[in-house]
């Protein structure tokens, strides 16, 4: 019969009662993923205002970037594994505050994560950028930068570990929340660069 054959689609199709609590919980997520190429896009923007040398720098820096995620990650996926359980509607306060633990324990380990890999970038950007060129301008140029080396590298541990906590304790719209205010600023930086080359020009 024509209604049996119908049944599956029936199954497939989410119910209109179940699509309010369904957008809430995907929205935000969404939001989130648009937000990121939002600041991606942005990024790549501001570089191409400093010429083909600054772009192409702007490039690997990315790929390494995408490198560093990789060791964020595990962390990000552990609280979301670990923790959601005890944050339910039914959690007692005993099931919360091992929920609590298993969040600190996570941002702490990112934490520590975080605190190695500065020391390791203090330690061992210069001597590496040698190998590279023996160009002493060049060189000096990577002296002046390598704090803010230090820092986007030193960032990933414990960024996704606090992304991956706030996922799991149901957080997510002050994980919109944050990403929205980077986003901002970053448009901001960038209308303030666009302002001031058009300036310069006239």
């Amino acid at each position: 019969p024509l209604s049996v054959k119908r049944r599956p689609l029936s199954l497939s199709l989410p119910r209109l009662a179940s699509l309010g609590p369904l957008l809430r919980e995907s929205v935000p997520f969404l939001l989130m993923k648009v937000l990121t190429c939002a600041k991606v896009f942005l990024m790549n923007y501001l570089s191409t205002m400093f010429g083909a040398t600054a772009l192409a720098a702007h490039l690997v820096a990315l790929t390494i970037w995408r490198v560093l995620i990789l060791v964020g990650e595990p962390l990000s996926y552990a609280a979301q594994s670990f923790a959601p359980q005890y944050f339910t509607e039914g959690s007692t306060a005993e099931d919360k505050a091992r929920g609590f633990y298993y969040v600190r324990l996570i941002v702490a380990l990112g934490g520590a994560l975080s605190a190695v890999m500065l020391l390791l970038t203090r330690a061992s950007f210069l001597p590496l950028c040698t190998l590279f060129t023996r160009d002493a301008l060049i060189q000096g140029k990577a002296a002046a930068v390598i704090n803010q080396v230090s820092l986007s590298v030193c960032a990933f541990p414990i960024l996704l570990s606090l992304e991956g906590s706030l996922l799991a304790v149901g957080r997510v719209r002050s994980l919109v929340w944050a990403m929205a205010t980077n986003v901002g600023y970053a448009l901001l930086n960038s209308l303030s660069l666009s302002l001031s080359h058009f300036l310069s020009e006239t």
